[in-house]
Formats: C-alpha cells, structure tokens, sequence
C-alpha cells in the first residue's frame, strides 16, 4: 500500500507556499532492469505546483527556466518535467522523467515508448559521460542504460557497454556489488544474443 502525507511547501518555480499530497512510502515487489517498478503508485512520485503548474520530483528545488509544454495527459506531466530538468542541466534526473512517460506509455499500448525511451537513453548517456568517476551510488544508472539500449533494439551498443562495465566493475572491491553486477550483465548479453526486446526483472539476477 501507498502512503502519502499533506505537507506544506514552496514551489522552487514561482515561489508560492502550496499544500500538496507528497509520497511517503510504496510496496515495491516487481522492479525491472531499466528501474521500472511496475506499479501504479510510481507515477505518483511527481509533485505539481497547483499555481502555476510547474513539475518536479521535489517542488521545493529552486529551477531558472521552466517547461511550457500543456499537460493534457497523464504522460504530458512527465514530459513536462523532463523538460524542465533538461533545462535547468539535471540529465539524470530528465532521463528518469522519460522513463517515466516510456513505461506509462507502453502500459497503454502507446507506441511512443520508445521515442521517450529513446530520449531517456539520450540523457542518461550525457549523465554518465560527465562523470569523473564511477561509485557504488552511480554505477547502477550504468546497468539501467545497458537495458534501455536493449528494449530499442539497439544491441550492438547494448554489448559494447556490457564489456565496458565488465570493466569498470573490475576496479571496485565490493565483491557483494559485483557479483550482482556481473551476472545481470551476463544475463544482459544472453538477453543481446536472443535479440530479446522485453522486459525482465532483477529477481532474475541470482
């Protein structure tokens, strides 16, 4: 069950305090390679300014420039916010919002999936080129753009960046950590070899 609590807040975009229903805790059971949860409640995870409509993760981040896109739809506040965080240069956070739209839209038979998943991969690419490291907190976004790559199609780019974090795991020391790592990006591979484009689960990891 999903819990949310009433808070008061300020809207980082036009700063009015506002009152809104802000997710407090979810049940998560059925999460997916690529971060999909696979549950209603996680669209819910969007905070929306009732004043002037401005989108976020969390309202209260101050942003300089703001998305104009109308949201007439369920999809259009994801691709809204998306916007706004391209804007304001959080890629990772923008790649996330177009997960966001790709998996709402491929829940309702939308071929549009792929374009949005297509704009996730994008940013998600520019996010992890900017790093001058990797850590235990960033490697994650690595596996989640080796699965978006695959759902596309896009396989051979999918492979090369399997040999590469095969790679980069080497350097750590966690031996916890890699070895999850490096049996989701050998079942990643098995997946690339089978031209397989669906969706599977990190329960399939063991």
């Amino acid at each position: 069950m999903a819990k949310f609590i009433k808070k008061n807040l300020t809207c980082g975009a036009c700063g009015h305090h506002i009152k809104i229903d802000v997710l407090a805790s979810q049940h998560v059971s059925k999460v997916a390679l690529d971060g999909n949860l696979n549950n209603a409640t996680q669209y819910k995870t969007i905070q929306v300014c009732p004043v002037c409509g401005h989108v976020a993760l969390n309202i209260e981040e101050p942003v300089k420039q703001v998305s104009l896109i109308q949201t007439k739809s369920d999809i259009n506040y994801f691709l809204k916010g998306a916007e706004t965080y391209v804007l304001n240069g959080n890629d990772v956070l923008a790649s996330y919002m177009y997960r966001l739209a790709s998996w709402k839209a491929r829940g309702s038979h939308d071929d549009l999936w792929v374009e949005y998943k297509k704009k996730s991969i994008k940013y998600l690419e520019k996010y992890i080129d900017s790093l001058n490291a990797f850590n235990e907190g960033n490697i994650p976004y690595i596996l989640i753009l080796i699965d978006c790559f695959r759902m596309v199609g896009e396989f051979d780019k999918a492979k090369e960046l399997c040999d590469d974090f095969l790679k980069i795991l080497s350097q750590f020391k966690n031996k916890q950590l890699i070895n999850y790592y490096t049996k989701a990006v050998h079942l990643e591979l098995q997946y690339i070899e089978n031209l397989d484009v669906s969706e599977h689960y990190n329960s399939e990891v063991h």
